[in-house]
């Protein structure tokens, strides 16, 4: 089994996030990616914190949303967390190609920068890690390019001894069966974005996702794992073509 991860993105309110943190916590999980952004940063995670207490592990997710020269700000951010939010890692603070923000902001703060959209292939892991600009990456399987390349850029990670986290980009069942393999790999050590699939999908492409005490089940069959529902791939597919081999 590997842990479930819940991400909630911006709200309007800091009461809003804070119920749906209490919401899903009363579900099982135990663990949040919570979407920041310039002035929706300590606040909401200083609430969460204070409403859930020290069981539950929390990242923050920036999207690269802050300019490179909020270094000063985001050190600040860093030691406040790491007082007394408790982060797991501070997720893609900066644009993906700022590499030297995030190398910079990665020696100001004792808070793991876990770099997300900045890793599309091992050649820009590589090139990271160069740098010192991350002590964390998001993997995501889908944006690398597939297994091959998520393989890859797993053990380069594990062999530099930095940290990883299974990304999620909204796959159906056959994805997630995936993204469940990815994340029981040894080495991903931080939560994933995964969680129950009908939060998604009212009707998925495989059975249903589902979560237990904050814990998902590892597919174990060939293959991907998990069979797909031939009539729900039968009644969303609106175009197929047939290859003939002879």
């Amino acid at each position: 089994v590997v842990p479930t991860g819940i991400a909630l993105g911006l709200a309007t309110h800091i009461d809003d996030v804070v119920d749906d943190v209490l919401r899903w916590h009363g579900q099982g999980h135990r663990a949040f990616k919570i979407k920041i952004q310039p002035g929706w940063d300590v606040e909401p995670l200083r609430a969460i914190r204070s409403e859930v207490g020290d069981e539950v592990a929390l990242l923050a997710d920036a999207n690269g949303s802050f300019r490179s020269d909020s270094v000063e700000h985001l050190a600040t951010l860093g030691r406040v967390a790491d007082a007394s939010i408790g982060l797991v890692a501070l997720e893609q603070p900066f644009a993906p190609d700022d590499l030297v923000g995030h190398a910079r902001l990665a020696r100001r703060i004792d808070v793991p920068v876990c770099l997300d959209e900045s890793i599309g292939s091992l050649a820009q892991l590589d090139t990271a890690l160069t740098l010192d600009a991350c002590r964390a990456v998001s993997l995501k399987a889908g944006r690398v390019g597939g297994l091959v390349e998520a393989r890859r850029i797993h053990q380069r990670c594990r062999d530099a001894g930095v940290a990883l986290r299974c990304g999620g980009m909204l796959e159906t069942g056959l994805g997630r069966a995936l993204n469940l393999a990815v994340a029981a790999l040894p080495g991903c050590n931080l939560p994933p974005d995964l969680g129950p699939s009908a939060r998604y999908y009212s009707r998925d492409l495989t059975p249903p996702f589902e979560s237990r005490r904050g814990t998902m089940i590892v597919p174990s069959a060939p293959g991907l794992g998990v069979p797909p529902d031939p009539e729900a791939q039968a009644d969303m597919t609106i175009n197929q073509r047939t290859l003939r081999t002879d």
